[in-house]
């Protein structure tokens, strides 16, 4: 159940292009996201609840857009050295945002899963 909301937070954060918003809006789906997913697994998995949480959110974020999140930054620094229009200073900003909306969502899920009240 990890793994698939993170697949959906995935596909559904990779939609989101408001600018300079894009975090705010990521971290909320994931605290959103987190919320359903503490109603779904059973607290009898104890210690390993952390555990379980961690490595199935970001499993499944693999199987979005954000498995090719490096490749995807190779060619946005290449467009952005090469392409006189594009620019630098877009290119960089290009990659902190994909670097960024990823880390809000799975801090929004963390927040409502592992840190925060499971109710």
């Amino acid at each position: 159940m990890c793994g698939v909301a993170g697949s959906v937070g995935g596909w559904l954060t990779t939609f989101i292009s408001v600018p300079f918003l894009d975090c705010i809006i990521a971290f909320f789906v994931g605290i959103v996201l987190g919320r359903l997913l503490t109603r779904v697994i059973d607290y009898r998995l104890g210690r390993g609840f952390t555990t379980t949480v961690v490595f199935g959110v970001l499993i499944g974020m693999t199987f979005s857009p954000y498995g090719l999140l490096p490749m995807i930054i190779g060619e946005v620094l290449t467009a952005g050295f090469t392409n006189v229009q594009y620019g630098i200073v877009r290119a960089l900003t290009e990659v902190v945002n994909e670097l960024f909306v990823p880390v809000c969502f799975f801090i929004g899920i963390m927040r409502a899963t592992v840190w925060g009240e499971r109710f």
